[in-house]
């Protein structure tokens, strides 16, 4: 267990200092032309502070945003887990399953400190207007009925399909291990096709991956819930003006669940009947 820990730190510090975290500006801006902007002219409009958790509930309902945010992610993680620990004599020195694992746990540190990352730039953006509470804000609930704000596009980043489910709190939840996941399993398929060294075109693979699913979701009805993207959206899963569900969240937890741990199983047996000398070219 040691050694695993010890596996996971080194490559998160390689991976945290690396110079691609300057992706991470992207990142800001996009959730601030999207998201920021109209939810804090919204606030200025109708005098009222925004809950601390919308700007990230409305970020993560937005759909453009959902092919975003894994897009900058793989690009944090392109070449995964090749500059991480991959070298051959290294995997041989620390133990394939010991790699493995390592793997795994600095796959999942790095999910859910991007995860972080992504609310402290939504609470940042938002910082003038939100306040700590746990209720839903006027400038959200009264977005469909005030003049001048209902065409507002950040307006319809919280649907009623979303604050008519519980209190922010809750639906933060969903949210952020939605998107945790969505994540993580972005890492998984990596390591997966690396442990079959299966290399060419992984990143383009994650991208596409997630940009079907977007497409997906706007055309399909059923056959979206086959693709991360439309899993992750909370608003997707519920009517917009009643309470019944289109779908159970609880498959979609499920559904994260299992991908994961069906990567995680088939990278395991590829791992361990890998023959590394044909990787010597990454060493």
């Amino acid at each position: 267990m040691k050694k695993v820990l010890i596996i996971s730190k080194m490559q998160f510090e390689t991976w945290i200092s690396d110079r691609r975290m300057i992706a991470l500006i992207v990142l800001v801006f996009f959730v601030d032309r999207q998201v920021t902007s109209g939810l804090c002219e919204n606030a200025a409009v109708l005098g009222e502070k925004l809950c601390i958790l919308e700007p990230f509930i409305a970020t993560a309902g937005s759909m453009w945003l959902q092919i975003v945010i894994p897009v900058i992610y793989i690009v944090l993680m392109y070449d995964y887990p090749s500059r991480y620990g991959s070298k051959i004599f290294y995997i041989i020195r620390s133990g394939r399953d010991k790699w493995y694992y390592g793997q795994m746990v600095f796959a999942s540190v790095g999910a859910f400190v991007y995860t972080v990352v992504l609310f402290i730039i939504t609470v940042v953006l938002n910082l003038k207007y939100v306040e700590l509470k746990n209720s839903w804000s006027v400038p959200v609930t009264m977005a469909y009925s005030v003049a001048g704000v209902e065409n507002n596009a950040a307006a319809n980043l919280i649907k009623p399909s979303t604050f008519f489910q519980g209190t922010p709190l809750m639906v933060f939840s969903y949210n952020f291990v939605f998107l945790f996941f969505n994540l993580l399993l972005v890492n998984m398929l990596q390591l997966t096709l690396f442990s079959w060294n299966i290399r060419k075109y992984t990143s383009l693979l994650c991208i596409g991956l997630e940009t079907v699913g977007a497409v997906t979701a706007f055309i399909t009805k059923w056959l979206r819930w086959a693709f991360p993207t439309a899993n992750a959206v909370f608003s997707l899963h519920f009517e917009n003006y009643i309470s019944a569900p289109k779908y159970p969240v609880i498959c979609s937890i499920l559904y994260f669940m299992g991908t994961v741990l069906l990567l995680w199983i088939t990278g395991l047996i590829g791992i361990s009947h890998a023959k590394l000398a044909d990787r010597m070219e990454d060493s």
